[in-house]
């Protein structure tokens, strides 16, 4: 019995003993109920699947019903498998059609440095006064398309870190969702 004692160094001792009892007492009680259910789950299941001599009816009648549970759980396990195959072969895709999608940025990028370096030459050819106008329009539609570009960039950037996908370790998922240099010169043009 716990008796309380009012001296501060004697009643710690008999506290700490009392508890390691406690202790003992549940790691025993838990370990026997352990070993208690084993028995009762685990044997008539072995006797049904060995198909023990000694088995009792009842425990012969289980094996029909472990062998169709085990099939059940392969077939499981089998379609478990193949929509793993294909969630894994999605994600494959996704990140190929994203490395796709900034290339073909990184290649726009190269497309209009290029033509700005020979737009200079065109503006000041014999022609380039007649096509002034054309020029004019196809400017204001390469800055729409630039924002356009960029709206969808940013929205694909979101959905990727938004996804629960590890973007982080992955160089490619990262660069798609972090600005580039390059997005960043096709954004200064």
């Amino acid at each position: 019995m716990y008796r309380v004692n009012s001296s501060p160094e004697g009643g710690r001792p008999e506290r700490d003993g009392l508890q390691t009892r406690l202790l003992d007492a549940k790691a025993a009680f838990a370990l026997r109920n352990e070993v208690l259910e084993n028995v009762v789950t685990v044997e008539p299941t072995l006797k049904a699947v060995h198909n023990a001599t000694h088995a009792s009816p009842v425990e012969r009648d289980l094996l029909p019903h472990i062998q169709r549970r085990e099939l059940a759980n392969a077939a499981e396990a089998k379609h478990h498998r193949a929509v793993q195959e294909a969630a894994k072969s999605l994600d494959g895709l996704e990140l190929e059609g994203r490395q796709i999608g900034h290339q073909n940025g990184a290649l726009a990028a190269e497309l209009l440095q290029l033509s700005e370096t020979n737009q200079s030459p065109v503006t000041k050819a014999p022609h380039g006064k007649k096509f002034a106008g054309e020029i004019t329009t196809l400017e204001q539609e390469i800055k729409m398309s630039r924002k356009k570009w960029k709206f969808m960039k940013g929205a694909a950037s979101a959905i990727v870190a938004g996804s629960g996908i590890d973007w982080v370790r992955d160089e490619r998922l990262g660069g798609l969702v972090l600005d580039s240099a390059e997005e960043e010169a096709v954004a200064r043009i």
